[in-house]
């Protein structure tokens, strides 16, 4: 490892060390995902981690393999390293609903290449969505096929192990169910859900509801019936049209309203007031612009 000097560790999982280092060769810092018991099994997953990463190449948004040493010992990868951390941070640290429907956005093309290939993810949470600085804005990319898997072409199973992390998996395969694409889709819902409002589950009541198109396909992703779950392809349409939408207007109260509405309608006024001058989010670019289209810092910044 004399290439990559001053680790540091950043992160640990339950099979491996993750370390922050120095690639001294091309001058850029890289994440070494490190064995924690360098035996078969872990070795097993992985070489297949690098495998299917590996083929995921050509994807924007997945995490990039930028060398396999897997016959090193003990055996490691070097990824790239993502500055702007993982989206977990975003659970506690809300973001506007427009930032949360693009990041998923860019999560789903990356899930998308994977389910092309008849391939699954396995874990799907916040914490295997990494935020990547670009030339033109930010961009999520899907981490850690560790646990993911292609078809076998030697048994043509997929895999009838129980796998994932716990309150993101799916109901079908609690039960014991194969883990499928399907199964994927529905940890996507909740991590679109608990982006959006800080929760795993739906409430009957909450201060801060999805908007009515997400709800809707947060609703569908998360059906307990796989087979009526959309496919990753469905579900980047719908986020676009979304995205594409003009700003929801508020409605107007009824001249009928009940008298006590006079002291209501001073606050929409400022409501409405502050939201005309609000920034507009680009998803082209991921970032907020004014109304003389120049690029701004957020909603009003």
């Amino acid at each position: 490892m004399t290439e990559y000097r001053n680790p540091r560790k950043i992160d640990e999982g339950g099979q491996a060390l993750i370390y922050l280092a120095d690639d001294v060769a091309m001058g850029r810092k890289v994440v070494l995902k490190v064995v924690k018991h360098d035996n078969l099994g872990t070795l097993k997953r992985l070489k297949r981690e690098a495998r299917l990463t590996l083929k995921q190449s050509y994807n924007d948004f997945t995490v990039d393999l930028l060398a396999d040493h897997t016959d090193h010992h003990p055996p490691f990868l070097v990824l790239e390293y993502c500055s702007g951390g993982s989206l977990m941070n975003w659970v506690f640290d809300r973001k506007p609903v427009e930032t949360v429907a693009t990041a998923m956005l860019h999560a789903m093309l990356g899930l998308r290449g994977i389910h092309d290939l008849g391939g699954f993810h396995g874990d799907f949470t916040p914490r295997n969505l990494l935020l990547a600085e670009s030339p033109i804005g930010w961009r999520v990319k899907l981490a850690d096929l560790g646990v993911g898997q292609t078809p076998n072409p030697v048994s043509g199973s997929m895999t009838h192990d129980f796998r994932g992390t716990p309150n993101y998996i799916a109901p079908e395969v609690r039960k014991g169910d194969d883990y499928t694409w399907r199964a994927d889709i529905y940890s996507a819902g909740i991590v679109f859900r608990e982006l959006l409002t800080g929760l795993r589950t739906k409430l009957a009541f909450t201060l801060s509801p999805p908007p009515r198109d997400l709800d809707l396909l947060i609703d569908s992703m998360t059906a307990d019936d796989p087979l009526e779950r959309p496919t990753t392809t469905v579900i980047i349409s719908r986020i676009q049209a979304y995205l594409s939408k003009p700003q929801t207007q508020i409605a107007a109260m009824p001249e009928s309203a009940p008298s006590w509405t006079g002291l209501l309608l001073p606050a929409a006024a400022l409501v409405l007031g502050i939201l005309a001058t609000k920034n507009r989010y680009d998803s082209t670019v991921g970032r907020y612009r004014n109304h003389n289209g120049q690029f701004a810092s957020g909603w009003f910044g």
